[in-house]
């Protein structure tokens, strides 16, 4: 039938989808609207409060609520946004995972710049990487008109468990396939500096975090 949508989830636990491990709750149902989506050409808005060429500042969004989980409503999501810019912030991270069409629009309206990633997160999969791939792939297709979205992350805490030959090849791959996709973005590499010091960057940006308490184990 012209113009259906036919959705399967499944929260069976496996090797080839992300996310399977991470430091937040996620679920294996729908948490974005599923919508057709007719967008023009270019997309831009910026309301008043908008800033640009200053220092980036800002903090780290999750998108789900007690109760509810990952299906919150415009209004929820409203409110994030009343209680981010009470920060006078010039980016936010959507982490860790792609969040709903509406708060992109809304970061686009007040001018907020956008840090966006997949969920590749915390343990690497050999047999998941196709399934990063695609992620990437919807991400930046499905989002690339937003001028606020200044980086695509390649992953989160993945040296985790320790670095790869294969895990430093899929990385290669999602830089490759980010900037092929959009020339002008900036993929970036985020890993955790205490689990290891060494793991190399092949993107623009790189992002660190130092933990002193080992608080994941495998």
């Amino acid at each position: 039938m012209e113009n259906t949508l036919q959705i399967q989830v499944c929260n069976a636990p496996n090797q080839s989808v992300y996310p399977q491990k991470a430091d937040f709750t996620f679920y294996g149902s729908l948490y974005r609207a599923v919508n057709f989506i007719d967008a023009p050409a270019a997309h831009f808005a910026l309301e008043p409060d908008g800033t640009l060429g200053n220092p980036l500042r800002g903090a780290s969004r999750h998108q789900d609520r007690r109760g509810v989980g990952n299906a919150i409503t415009w209004e929820m999501m409203e409110e994030d946004m009343d209680i981010l810019l009470e920060l006078w912030p010039t980016s936010v991270r959507l982490a860790h995972y792609q969040h709903d069409q509406y708060f992109y629009d809304l970061c686009d309206r007040k001018g907020i710049l956008i840090w966006a990633e997949i969920p590749y997160i915390t343990k690497h999969m050999p047999e998941g990487n196709e399934n990063t791939v695609q992620q990437m792939q919807e991400l930046i297709t499905q989002y690339r008109r937003h001028l606020f979205i200044i980086c695509w992350a390649l992953s989160n805490e993945i040296c985790v468990a320790g670095l790869t030959d294969d895990l430093l090849q899929n990385h290669v791959t999602l830089n490759n396939l980010a900037h092929r996709l959009d020339p002008p973005g900036l993929p970036l590499w985020r890993t955790l500096l205490c689990w290891n010091r060494k793991a190399p960057s092949m993107t623009f940006l790189a992002c660190w975090r130092t933990i002193y308490n080992d608080h994941l184990r495998f």
